[in-house]
């Protein structure tokens, strides 16, 4: 009967946990509060560090050189791009007729009046009328002074072209980019960026346009002088002073 009676002790105290035995679960779940350990009390978790920003003007400035074309060593372009103009001073005998005619040759040639002045006209005419507009100006009266010029300007064209294809390839990066931007530091970044290269597209564009606009049509400054008032060289000496008188002199100078 004891042996009975001890076994059954032996059960019961090997089946109650050891008062200084604690689970896992338990120990994790602990934490120390004022000085007493508290069970499976909530944990506080600190908000996650904020992500530093993926782009600044350097790494934006790396984006624009990524996207650009590399500059071709050797070029050739035919036709060249030419921009001609011609300055004419000539002697009619009526300036307002001339002037007025000028005017109507550059409308018959497809081109248009810049500005006009008591004496002096300034057209555009298309480029392949040049030739034809000259030779019209050189019948209306006595060409006292002539200069035509031809500037090939096919480097600058080029250049002007490449980086404004550059620049429209970064803006097409900038605009990925900010459609896959989440922080706002990121998104004010690019956006600044996008005005500066936006900006830089519409520069370029307004000086290849007006370059394009010299090429194909060439400018014509012409000086009308009234035949009595040409230069001295121009007019005719007469042997004898009273010739002058009875307009002699005016007759030989046309």
């Amino acid at each position: 009967m004891q042996k009975l009676i001890l076994g059954v002790l032996i059960l019961i105290v090997a089946a109650c946990p050891c008062g200084g035995c604690e689970s896992p679960q338990a120990h994790y779940l602990t934490y120390r509060l004022g000085g007493r350990n508290v069970p499976n009390a909530p944990q506080s978790v600190p908000p996650p560090p904020e992500a530093p920003p993926m782009y600044n003007a350097a790494s934006l400035a790396t984006v624009a050189r990524d996207a650009q074309e590399p500059t071709p060593l050797l070029t050739v372009v035919e036709p060249r791009k030419v921009v001609y103009t011609g300055q004419f001073c000539v002697a009619v005998g009526d300036v307002a007729v001339s002037i007025q005619a000028t005017k109507a040759l550059a409308d018959k040639l497809g081109g248009y009046m810049l500005r006009m002045t008591t004496n002096t006209i300034v057209v555009r005419v298309p480029a392949d009328k040049f030739d034809a507009a000259v030779t019209e100006l050189n019948r209306m009266g006595t060409v006292l002074n002539k200069d035509i010029s031809a500037q090939d300007v096919t480097d600058q064209y080029l250049d002007l072209e490449l980086r404004l294809r550059n620049a429209k390839a970064t803006q097409q990066k900038l605009l990925a980019l900010l459609e896959k931007s989440q922080a706002v530091r990121d998104t004010l970044e690019i956006e600044k960026e996008l005005q500066r290269i936006t900006t830089e597209i519409e520069r370029l564009e307004g000086q290849l346009n007006k370059l394009s606009h010299e090429v194909a049509y060439s400018m014509l400054t012409v000086l009308f002088n009234q035949t009595k008032n040409a230069p001295a060289e121009t007019q005719v000496k007469l042997p004898f002073y009273w010739l002058g008188r009875i307009g002699l002199d005016e007759l030989l100078s046309f």
